[in-house]
């Protein structure tokens, strides 16, 4: 029994360190979203955008600049930004 007291207490302990996750991307958001106003997506699909964000970890800014520079590639896009 002590055992599985043990076990269940782990779950409870790495659920505050991914809530303690969560914060952090707040504000890298809140900085991506006034690097979205300067950056002019025309001839970009916004699904193409958004994943080169979630691949490379990387602002919509970076994003679209990556696609922009390997013309709507999305693996050289991603690659140019995970270098």
């Amino acid at each position: 029994k002590a055992a599985a007291a043990k076990q269940s207490r782990h779950p409870p302990q790495e659920m505050p360190a991914a809530a303690a996750a969560a914060p952090e991307a707040v504000p890298s958001v809140g900085d991506e979203a006034g690097e979205e106003e300067a950056v002019d997506e025309s001839g970009v699909e916004a699904k193409d955008i958004e994943l080169v964000m979630s691949q490379a970890g990387c602002s919509r800014a970076k994003a679209v600049k990556a696609l922009k520079d390997n013309d709507g590639d999305l693996v050289n896009s991603i690659m140019s930004l995970t270098k």
